[in-house]
């Protein structure tokens, strides 16, 4: 009787334990929608977000409570990497707050650049998110500011009324390509 009561006892603990930690799943962390990076090691945060794609480009960007404001510009509406660096399409700039036309920027400078990257685009909920890290220079001289550990997640963006994705690719159609056509032809 004691070995049997012993030996249900050890099952109950074996299972219990077993249940314990098969019911302990990994649970995914979830970045909240935003805009955040450091700048010089500070944390800096948007408080208010910006995106608009246009012409299979986009740009999207923030400012936080000081007014200061990160916009990026890409040449390209796609996953993937993209450089941001002197003399290239896709560009990165950020503006000081109540300094009129002083701002530091990833274009015109030989040591300024780094990279975007693009790692999820919504086509339902207009959404995007990825990572960045990049080197500005201030426009007016040698000053510099690196943003590093840079997010954006679930960033709303707009899009013109005749764009259509395309089904696998995320670009647009042909039909919607002439449209943009005719329309700077237009403009």
């Amino acid at each position: 009787m004691y070995i049997k009561h012993k030996s249900i006892t050890l099952l109950l603990a074996f299972l219990s334990t077993v249940m314990l930690f098969s019911s302990c799943e990994k649970t995914e962390k979830i970045q909240p929608a935003g805009l955040w990076t450091d700048i010089d090691g500070v944390e800096w945060k948007a408080n208010s977000v910006f995106g608009n794609m246009e012409n299979n480009k986009i740009v999207f960007g923030g400012k936080n409570v000081s007014g200061e404001t990160l916009t990026i510009s890409l040449n390209e509406f796609k996953t993937g990497t993209f450089v941001v660096k002197k003399n290239s399409e896709s560009f990165a700039k950020f503006s000081l707050t109540g300094k009129g036309s002083l701002f530091y920027t990833t274009r015109n400078y030989r040591f300024a650049g780094g990279k975007v990257v693009i790692t999820e685009i919504d086509k339902k909920n207009f959404t995007i998110s990825g990572t960045f890290e990049f080197k500005v220079h201030l426009n007016v001289n040698k000053d510099t500011k690196i943003f590093t550990e840079g997010e954006f997640n679930r960033l709303r963006f707009d899009v013109p009324e005749y764009f259509e994705f395309e089904e696998e690719t995320g670009t647009e159609t042909e039909e919607t390509k002439e449209l943009n056509y005719t329309e700077k032809m237009n403009n």
